[in-house]
């Protein structure tokens, strides 16, 4: 293009710039609906506008007396690795407003997190009523951009893998598993020997988790590895917190003795573990046939209980993931904060532990 045609497109854009910003401000567009948006400024800051309409207010106060003279505020939920439904947020914090339309900028309390918004009646005895919702913003760390690809080719050398990868920051994971495949004499797939008990139809393999561990269990074919999956359900009722204890244990014992036969005849060379409930078959394994024990958490009870007291089924459930990450050799977690959170509440070294994300159409997990 010539240096005379750009100058005529670069005069032309700001023309275009100013007549839409003309009509903006000289005929606005009539809202016909209740809206809250959130959105980022930067990453330490937030900001939400909002319009509502007279007669959904009128309404909202005539199905409560209480909020019949509350004042109106905006609500900021951190909703960070939750499936939102309006109660199970980390925290919460209120500004007060007063017009039906307005915006509020807002300093965000912690980087790294999901935040949501909402604008609503809140009475004096903290009764609370929303009018309307945003959507989920994540706030990025304060670093100079989040817009970047990190999709990567790996190329390398001594096993002769070329591969697409989602993440190239997971370089150094990739070059890792291929010095260590290098330097194993064998001449056969790699053996792995992966465990996932059933807990409840959201924890089996036709679920997005179970889905996920078997398309890890194919993409390992790639490094020269074979997978052979461990599975049962475990029956049990939630409200028999022992009884479900002791048939983990049970269906743990009966799963090894599968494993242990099959290792008898073709012998794995590690045990890979899914979460506390597959925990026990890992343990037996690298006790009684002296096998390496990888564990994935890809949720602890902390973060499933979401604040509330460990006790009762969840100390022990707590137990039984601290004794796995401190006996594996290697413990895989989907994010940072469940790094962090294994590290210094279960007391282990930093380098034992690596973030490898879950690619999962659902986030949610449970026990």
């Amino acid at each position: 293009m010539s240096k005379k045609k750009q100058a005529k497109t670069g005069i032309a854009q700001d023309r275009m710039r100013e007549i839409s910003w003309e009509v903006g401000q000289f005929y606005p567009i009539n809202y016909t609906a209740d809206y809250i948006a959130l959105s980022m400024i930067n990453p330490q800051q937030g900001h939400v506008h909002w319009n509502l309409r007279q007669d959904s207010l009128t309404a909202l106060k005539a199905e409560n007396d209480q909020l019949a003279f509350a004042p109106l505020v905006v609500r900021i939920y951190d909703v960070s690795d939750v499936i939102f439904d309006g109660f199970n947020a980390h925290s919460f914090f209120d500004a007060e407003v007063h017009n039906l339309s307005g915006n509020y900028y807002f300093q965000v309390p912690q980087l790294g997190r999901s935040y949501h918004a909402e604008i609503g009646l809140r009475a004096d005895d903290g009764i609370y009523a929303y009018l309307a919702r945003s959507n989920t913003m994540f706030f990025e760390r304060d670093r100079p951009s989040g817009d970047y690809d990190t999709s990567a080719l790996f190329v390398e050398g001594t096993l002769g893998q070329s591969f697409q990868v989602e993440n190239m920051f997971d370089a150094s994971v990739y070059e890792h598993i291929n010095r260590a495949l290098a330097g194993l004499d064998r001449h056969n797939p790699l053996p792995v020997a992966m465990v996932c008990l059933g807990l409840d139809p959201q924890v089996g393999l036709d679920t997005p988790l179970g889905h996920f561990i078997q398309n890890v269990a194919t993409r390992l074919e790639k490094f020269g590895g074979h997978v052979e999956l461990f599975h049962a359900d475990v029956d049990f009722s939630p409200a028999e917190h022992e009884t479900m204890i002791k048939r983990v244990d049970a269906t743990s014992k009966t799963v090894f003795e599968k494993l242990r036969v099959v290792h008898k005849k073709k012998p794995f060379h590690l045990v890979h573990c899914h979460d506390w409930y597959s925990s026990r078959v890992g343990l037996l394994a690298a006790r009684k046939l002296n096998l390496p024990l990888v564990v994935s958490l890809h949720s602890t009870e902390y973060e499933r209980v979401q604040g509330y007291h460990i006790e009762g089924l969840s100390a022990l459930i707590c137990e039984w993931e601290q004794e796995a990450v401190r006996s594996a050799q290697l413990v895989m977690v989907p994010r940072e904060s469940t790094r962090d959170q294994v590290i210094k509440l279960y007391k282990v070294s930093s380098e034992r532990v690596v973030v490898i994300p879950d690619v999962l159409s659902d986030e949610s997990h449970t026990r």
